[in-house]
């Protein structure tokens, strides 16, 4: 939320209830389903709100979009497509002003409760499932512009590293992380355009009770709308950000520096015999592809 409120779009809310519980993913297909109302990155915002009876309310002083509530909703992305968990809370920001539409959606949602003697392991094998299921789809690990592209497991469990969606937990290393002091697993994906960070947290607040309470954090943002965050624009003038002409240029220069720094990290690592994945390229938005074509640069 910290970043809607600096870019200071306009927010589109959902609140989504259900009556009761259905597996993450009923469908494979989201054409298979046109009952269930769709959310998706790049839509027009007012097309968007038309479609799901929105209407508007201010809060803070910021313009926001109420859609009511809905028992399911999908995040509609081709055959990446997939349900959103049950009770979803949904924000999302737009960027009419660059003709983008729709560029983050935030959900969060409570992902699993029990009080079960095995409630940490059926939490486990359920989110386990999810990763499993996004494979399937095709989402696949992403490394932000400068991080080191480490394929080895080091300590993924300390300090709040990005754990990698092929590895599994073992059933210690889970109770490691959430009943021992971390509660958090955090993954960073992708897949054609859309990045997607998914935070998976433990509520100890409610452990007193018995129960064990997981709550989920979903972030899908256009890559585009990532690569103007890149630029640093927001901290000079919040308007600039509708002139891909002043923020582009920023965006190569950090992008340089993010390079320089992820060959000397990498060198680092691999003296420590760690593998890095060389074969992994940045993917790249077409804004910034024309970009470089035209100042007569490869990319």
């Amino acid at each position: 939320m910290k970043k809607f409120l600096k870019t200071l779009p306009v927010l589109v809310v959902f609140t989504v209830c259900a009556i009761a519980y259905a597996p993450l993913f009923a469908q494979k297909d989201w054409k298979m389903n046109t009952g269930i109302p769709e959310i998706s990155l790049r839509e027009n915002e007012q097309e968007l709100v038309n479609r799901l009876n929105g209407g508007y309310e201010q809060i803070y002083g910021t313009g926001f979009i109420s859609l009511g509530d809905h028992p399911k909703i999908r995040f509609k992305h081709g055959e990446h497509s997939f349900m959103l968990p049950d009770n979803s809370h949904v924000l999302a920001s737009s960027q009419e002003g660059n003709g983008w539409g729709v560029t983050s959606i935030e959900v969060d949602a409570e992902f699993y409760r029990s009080d079960r003697p095995d409630k940490h392991f059926q939490a486990r094998k359920k989110f386990l499932g999810l990763l499993r299921e996004l494979q399937a789809k095709g989402w696949k690990r992403y490394y932000y512009p400068g991080g080191a592209r480490m394929v080895d497991k080091i300590d993924i469990f300390q300090g709040g590293e990005y754990v990698y969606i092929d590895y599994e937990p073992s059933e210690q290393e889970w109770l490691n992380v959430f009943t021992q002091g971390l509660e958090s697993l955090s993954y960073e994906l992708y897949v054609d355009g859309v990045i997607l960070s998914i935070s998976l947290n433990a509520d100890s607040n409610e452990y007193w009770q018995g129960y064990s309470i997981y709550k989920i954090s979903m972030e899908f943002d256009a890559l585009e709308y990532k690569f103007q965050d890149y630029s640093g624009v927001y901290k000079r003038d919040n308007d600039d950000r509708f002139i891909p002409a002043k923020w582009l240029p920023m965006v190569e220069e950090v992008l340089q520096s993010n390079d320089k720094y992820r060959m000397e990290k990498e060198r680092e690592l691999k003296r420590q015999g760690i593998k890095i994945d060389e074969s992994y390229q940045d993917p790249l938005p077409k804004i910034y592809t024309d970009y470089l074509k035209n100042k007569g640069k490869k990319y």
